[in-house]
């Protein structure tokens, strides 16, 4: 739609000011437009109703889930806190193991290399 900041955009009859605009990133992130809460209540006569609270991009591992929802249902009482994908343990636990393993090969690496400077058999270009 070639939108950029701070241009003016109407959206179901209310005209809004562009704050900030993504690359695409080839999900429904695309053709999302994300507004205050209280603004997108009022824009579809819901005031003080809530839809949904997404958290985005959480790094939440099993065992932080359960204190996740005891923390918005404390904050939100009668809130049902659901997890809307399965699969985004699975992905909080490989971007866990992921991280470990590069920390691990970059340890090794510089170990390689300090060893390698130290015994003096490196090579010598003139």
């Amino acid at each position: 739609m070639n939108i950029q900041v701070k241009d003016a955009v109407t959206l179901l009859g209310k005209t809004f000011i562009v704050k900030d605009c993504y690359g695409e990133r080839g999900n429904k992130d695309d053709i999302t437009a994300w507004i205050h809460l209280k603004e997108a209540q009022a824009l579809l006569k819901k005031e003080g109703q809530i839809n949904a609270i997404l958290a985005l991009e959480c790094l939440c591992t099993g065992n932080s889930l359960p204190i996740l929802r005891k923390e918005v249902e404390s904050i939100l009482p009668e809130t049902q806190v659901i997890e809307r994908e399965p699969s985004v343990i699975a992905r909080a636990e490989a971007r866990k193991q992921v991280s470990a393993e590069a920390s691990l090969t970059l340890d090794k690496e510089k170990r390689g290399r300090k060893s390698f400077s130290q015994s003096g058999s490196g090579w010598r270009l003139s």
